[in-house]
């Protein structure tokens, strides 16, 4: 009979264990998935601008329209890939490489920070929610050098998935507890 508050003692110390342990997994997985999609979203935003610097310093608009249908083909997961021209620079990008006009939009806040500070040459990124994106979004902006910031390479991608990967492990944790 001195046994079961024993049982239960070493019963509720395993359950809140397990628990602790399922939370600190869940952040740190979180965490990884996180740096994992930014880690993604720099290459693709530094390849991106690499390209157009070489466009704009060969003069060859014409290729960067099939560029960016070759980057449309092979995104899977829905980035949207804005460049945007740098009104303040000496020689801001040319109007015909912009796949958006931003004159007039309002932009959520984070929008107008990260493009703000790519145009300072500073590369960010930034999560949340965003209705003009559809939802949660991850944003990266990265600045186009052609001797001077040019114009930015913005990026939008959702991560749904993210938030999906995150409640499967969460069940999968909670299934093991009990």
């Amino acid at each position: 009979c001195n046994l079961k508050p024993l049982v239960l003692y070493l019963l509720v110390n395993l359950v809140l264990f397990a628990l602790l342990l399922g939370i600190i997994y869940m952040n740190l997985y979180e965490n990884n998935i996180e740096n994992s999609h930014k880690d993604k979203l720099l290459k693709q935003a530094t390849s991106i601008s690499r390209k157009l610097s070489t466009i704009i310093a060969d003069n060859d608009e014409e290729s960067y329209t099939e560029y960016l249908q070759v980057l449309s083909e092979l995104d899977t997961e829905n980035t949207d890939i804005w460049t945007i021209s740098n009104p303040s620079a000496i020689s801001p990008m040319s109007s015909n490489l912009e796949t958006i006009d931003i004159t007039g939009i309002e932009l959520p806040a984070d929008f107008v920070k990260v493009i703000n500070l790519a145009f300072s040459n500073i590369t960010s990124f930034e999560k949340g929610y965003y209705e003009e994106s559809g939802g949660l979004s991850a944003i990266m902006g990265f600045p186009i050098n052609n001797g001077e910031v040019v114009g930015v390479v913005f990026l939008i991608s959702q991560v749904i998935y993210q938030d999906n990967i995150i409640m499967d492990s969460m069940k999968l944790i909670a299934i093991s507890i009990f």
